[in-house]
This record gives structure tokens, sequence and C-alpha cells, in this order.
């Protein structure tokens, strides 16, 4: 029985390949992006610093979350969980929670590479400096918490493999306004409170 789906799906709608889709199409935009980048830095202006190296590390965990996210697409990531045997539901689920990680933690490291261009282009008081590089570290820390949400999002939290249709669970809202919140607070907190050089 253990090898059973959980229940019959009537309309059992499979998204995952428009998943990987979208995911790989943004890896490869973000490698000419960074490939692009990295030659000018290198080629052209001849120097480079910490935000270069926030970007390729970002740019590295993005990879890997695309990677890992095609690996839980490939367990059944994007069908109905009813559609799904109880062992490659665990599987999908497990997968999806060691990809996202790697996904916040791939945007995270860009906003502090963003911190410090910004501190480089402009005249920030001790304040605002405090705030430039304060916000990220916020935001990397909010994003943490998204991840914990998203692990605790279903009970019991010891035995995924005896997820049931009747377990409780949080409202999906709660985990997608928390996303909405990591990723909306950094950029117009930091452009409000830098000062244009000249």
């Amino acid at each position: 029985m253990g090898s059973a789906s959980m229940a019959p799906a009537k309309d059992n709608q499979d998204i995952g390949p428009q998943l990987v889709i979208i995911v790989w199409v943004f890896a490869s935009l973000s490698l000419v992006v960074v490939s692009i980048k990295t030659w000018t830095r290198f080629r052209i202006l001849h120097k480079s610093g910490l935000e270069d190296l926030f970007i390729f590390l970002g740019w590295v965990l993005s990879l890997v979350y695309a990677a890992v996210l095609t690996a839980s697409v490939r367990a059944g990531l994007g069908e109905h969980p009813y559609a799904l045997e109880v062992e490659a539901l665990v599987r999908t689920v497990r997968l999806y929670a060691i990809a996202i990680p790697f996904g916040n933690l791939s945007v995270s490291l860009p906003t502090i590479s963003l911190a410090i261009i910004l501190d480089d282009i402009t005249v920030p008081t001790d304040r605002q400096r405090w705030l430039l590089f304060g916000v990220p570290c916020f935001t990397a820390l909010v994003k943490v918490v998204d991840v914990i949400l998203i692990c605790t999002t279903c009970a019991p939290l010891s035995k995924p493999e005896n997820l049931q249709p009747d377990t409780k669970c949080f409202s999906g809202n709660v985990v997608i306004n928390f996303v909405y919140f990591a990723a909306g607070v950094f950029r117009p907190v930091v452009c409000r409170t830098q000062p244009k050089r000249g």
C-alpha cells in the first residue's frame, strides 16, 4: 500500500515542464549577463571587487536551485499531489525543500553586491551606510524565516510520508506574502536614502 497514490485525481494538469523551461531560460539569460559583466570588468576595466564575487556566487547558487528544482519536477513537482504515489510525493517535497535555500540565497547575495556598488558610487553618511548594508542583511534574515515557514507549513513535521488529505497546513498566502515582503523591502528603502553624487 505504500506505493499507492494518495487519491485519484480527476484532472491532473502537469505544469512541471513549464517550470523547468522558465527556470532554465532565466538561468541562461543570467549566464549571458554575468559573462558580459565579468568580461567587461576583467578585460576592459581591468579591475574587480567584492560585488563581482557576490554576483558570481549568486549565479552559481541559481544554477544549483535550477538543477535541484528540475530533479523535483522529475519526481513529481507540478502535478497534483493526489496523482503521485506516496514515495514520489515525499521525494518531491524533500527536493523542493532543498532547492528553496539555494533560490533564496541566489537572490540575497546580489543585493549585497548592489549595496557595495551603491556605497561606491554615492556619498552615504554613516546612517545611510548602516541602512545600505543593514537592509540586505535584514532581507536575508527574512528569507531564512521564509524557509522556516515553508518547511513548517504542514504537520506532522517529522513524518512527511504521513501526509493525508486532511493534513492541516498554513494558508499558502502566508508564505507568498512573506516572499513578496522579503523581495520588495530592499530596493525602495535603499534607493530613497542614498544621495546622488554631485
